[in-house]
């Protein structure tokens, strides 16, 4: 399981050949993070930036120091791929979801697995709330049952936690969802589909309020800014889209000569 965490004290962290790790005089240093024996599906910074977490189809999610590429552990108990992930502000729970059918809560400090959701359908998409008091799910369609949006309650006790669904939504996407998104202060969320469509809700009654066709085919992946204005997609035919995330209005088309698998917004600078 992961080592403890250490903070604000203790030696400097140490990669792999045993030497420290250094901003080599402030230019940008490459590091190349190897431990997955299957494709890699998701990355996740923590809020402070010097943790990565990292999903791939080998079932293990595992833990980085960010600073040197050092592998703290790894959480076991998934069955299958894991498609994404989130950790929450203060770094101390991480939440996964996986194709075996589950999305699961763990310490990130001891890797100890701490509370279980089981569906009846692989699960792709999650993260948590502003706040989080909740996490956005999403399932595949399986064995007859339609691709859905689910909302649940989280428990900072764990020893209160439930499998309770405050919402679901089956009825409103034709094909997969790759991607949901909460929108500003919780009241909204934003889902993408295999289909090329945005679509956005009402976190409180589940309503759809809108949606826009702005890809041909499937949206791979769409990112939000920091502060939630606007976020960006990434898609199978060829184009990268920046669009406001409250009317869903393109602001800015992204051409590449191949299908896109990823797109992020940068906290810091003018960049995609």
């Amino acid at each position: 399981p992961p080592q403890e965490r250490r903070r604000g004290g203790g030696t400097a962290p140490r990669g792999r050949d045993g030497g420290e790790a250094s901003d080599c005089g402030g230019a940008m240093r490459p590091l190349l993070i190897k431990g997955h024996e299957r494709p890699l599906t998701f990355l996740k910074y923590n809020l402070e930036g010097d943790l990565i977490v990292s999903c791939a189809k080998d079932h293990r999610p595992s833990l980085w120091y960010s600073d040197s590429g050092e592998r703290i552990g790894t959480y076991n108990g998934h069955n299958g791929a894991v498609w994404s992930c989130d950790i929450t502000r203060d770094s101390e729970r991480l939440i996964t979801a996986s194709a075996d059918q589950t999305v699961k809560l763990w310490d990130v400090q001891s890797g100890d697995p701490l509370y279980t959701f089981e569906y009846d359908a692989p699960c792709r998409s999650v993260s948590f709330s502003a706040g989080e008091q909740f996490a956005l799910l999403t399932t595949d369609a399986f064995m007859g049952s339609p691709p859905a949006v689910r909302i649940l309650r989280h428990m900072r006790d764990v020893s209160e936690q439930t499998h309770d669904e405050v919402l679901t939504i089956s009825d409103a996407h034709p094909g997969r969802i790759t991607r949901a998104l909460w929108g500003h202060l919780n009241r909204t969320f934003l889902t993408c589909c295999e289909d090329g469509f945005l679509r956005k809700f009402d976190t409180e009654t589940g309503k759809q309020l809108a949606e826009a066709q702005v890809h041909e085919k499937s949206i791979q992946m769409m990112s939000p800014h920091p502060d939630g204005t606007h976020c960006v997609t990434a898609s199978l035919d060829k184009t990268s889209k920046l669009f406001d995330a409250d009317t869903l209005e393109v602001l800015k088309d992204y051409a590449c000569d191949r299908p896109l698998n990823a797109a992020a917004i940068s906290p810091l600078l003018e960049h995609v």
